[in-house]
């Protein structure tokens, strides 16, 4: 009788799952809408923009650690399909470095660059010289802001600027850098630019998504889609972010994700990433203690 009992309590388990696991999913999306409200009452976003301008005839390289973050980060780039537009792909996999993994992964960021048309470029072992190459002839560049918890978000950061600092002082000039965010936003006090995107914009990333990066579909679209509509109202439905840098800014940024005693605050903004208030009010925090750091 015991065991005929475990075994229907296990039957009953198994049927009543999905139920609970889209409950579940639901009750979190309510909390991340709670959210986003809560972040527009206490205006934790830019409330200030310029508009990014890009001519889609000149050459666009984005510089990416994982696959996907092409699609996550820099969407509004990529999705006016530039005719000259290169990815440059750090072949990194977080805590999974299985054979499985690493040919999931990498066979869907070839398909994403068939179904977008850009060039993809491999860089291994964070190659300076490879990526020196690239820049050579570039106008604008796309890279993984160093305010991120990932380590190798800004292993790749450091990597640009170890590979712009071999640039003539004419290559240098004649290039764009902007940095994009994936999971950690911008800290809203620096000067941000932004691309417009409508609700069908927003809504078309995550369809397609689902179905090239069909191994990363767990990802949470909803928190996403909210975080991008954290926007000035003059600005639209929703609006990708990007930071301007200059030279003098890639050299403090270095130093701090290098040398800073910020650097396990980074680390911990890990902990912040499922709540769009508690990500901003940390980014914020973080920003505002190195700016004193760096008055002392």
């Amino acid at each position: 009788m015991l065991n005929y009992m475990k075994a229907l309590l296990k039957v009953i388990k198994e049927i009543t799952k999905p139920s609970y696991l889209f409950c579940r999913l639901k009750i979190q999306e309510a909390r991340w809408y709670v959210q986003y409200y809560m972040a527009r009452i206490e205006k934790l976003y830019p409330q200030k923009l310029t508009k990014l301008e890009l001519n889609l005839n000149e050459k666009i390289v984005v510089l990416v650690p994982h696959a996907d973050d092409e699609w996550i980060g820099p969407y509004s780039v990529i999705r006016q399909r530039p005719s000259k537009l290169s990815i440059v792909y750090f072949n990194l996999f977080g805590n999974n470095y299985s054979d499985n993994n690493v040919r999931i992964r990498n066979s869907e960021i070839i398909a994403s660059s068939k179904y977008w048309g850009f060039k993809l470029i491999d860089n291994h072992n964070y190659d300076v010289e490879s990526l020196c190459e690239v820049l050579k002839d570039v106008r604008y560049c796309f890279l993984p802001s160093p305010y991120d918890w990932h380590e190798e978000h800004r292993n790749v950061f450091k990597t640009f600027v170890e590979a712009h600092d071999r640039l003539s002082c004419e290559q240098k000039n004649s290039i764009e850098i902007y940095y994009y965010c994936v999971s950690v936003p911008h800290p809203k006090s620096l000067s941000l630019f932004y691309i417009p995107l409508t609700k069908r914009d927003v809504d078309e990333k995550w369809r397609q998504f689902s179905k090239i990066y069909s191994s990363q579909a767990f990802m949470p679209a909803v928190r996403y889609k909210l975080q991008m509509r954290l926007v000035p109202s003059e600005v639209g439905y929703a609006a990708q972010t990007f930071v301007k840098a200059n030279a003098d800014m890639l050299s403090r940024d270095y130093d701090l994700v290098t040398t800073s005693n910020e650097i396990q605050e980074f680390a911990n903004l890990k902990n912040h990433i499922n709540n769009i208030v508690g990500n901003r009010r940390m980014i914020e925090h973080l920003k505002n203690e190195i700016k004193n750091e760096s008055h002392r």
